[in-house]
């Protein structure tokens, strides 16, 4: 929805998240952990290779087949026609619910050989999808599911691994992940208090 605040920040930009460090603002997740792979780097490498290729199939294809799942049919989620309208003006196509419907079945098939190509990667016990720790690519298809299956409860489409799921699931929470402040010189600033002990692996 649009972001009145927001907007000023960002030059027009209304996607979330935004990150700025100083008087540099960066838009969309992929950049944001780019920038923060560069300041920071890690031996995963959290937002690059394979992960950032992911992420890119996720963005930029599935979740374009997961909006009429999501929009049309006979078990879409109702929206006002405010909201109608303010997706029509930022997509310059029309907010269909009908056409959704009939684009349901395909886009259905294909988000299944792409979750199925995921499962068959969790299924050989590691943790995350890139192996003992969490990237970009993990992210990307646990949004993925929980907007394709959680609003719209094709449960179908939710299949995977229950461990990574809650993997997933407690690193998306507040009191999981707890992120150090950035200065504009790019050290790491202490947070407020400190976070939270973890097990080495809360949900095995």
């Amino acid at each position: 929805m649009p972001k009145p605040h927001l907007i000023p920040l960002t030059g027009g930009y209304r996607k979330i998240p935004v990150m700025q460090i100083g008087a540099d603002i960066w838009c969309d997740t992929r950049a944001i952990l780019h920038e923060l792979e560069r300041r920071h780097p890690t031996k995963a490498g959290i937002g690059q290779g394979i992960s950032d290729a992911v992420s890119t199939l996720c963005d930029r294809i599935l979740f374009g087949l997961s909006v009429p799942l999501v929009f049309g049919g006979s078990t879409a989620i109702q929206i006002e026609e405010a909201f109608a309208k303010d997706r029509e003006a930022m997509s310059g196509v029309p907010f269909d619910p009908a056409a959704m419907a009939a684009a349901g079945p395909y886009a259905e098939s294909v988000m299944r050989a792409h979750l199925s190509a995921f499962n068959d990667d969790l299924g050989d016990g590691r943790k995350f999808l890139a192996g003992e720790t969490p990237t970009q690519a993990d992210a990307s298809v646990f949004y993925l599911l929980q907007f394709a299956g959680g609003i719209h409860h094709h449960r179908g489409l939710t299949a995977s691994p229950k461990a990574w799921r809650r993997r997933c699931w407690r690193l998306s929470g507040p009191r999981r992940l707890r992120l150090a402040h950035v200065t504009p010189s790019g050290r790491r600033a202490a947070p407020g208090r400190p976070a939270a002990t973890a097990t080495a692996d809360p949900c095995p």
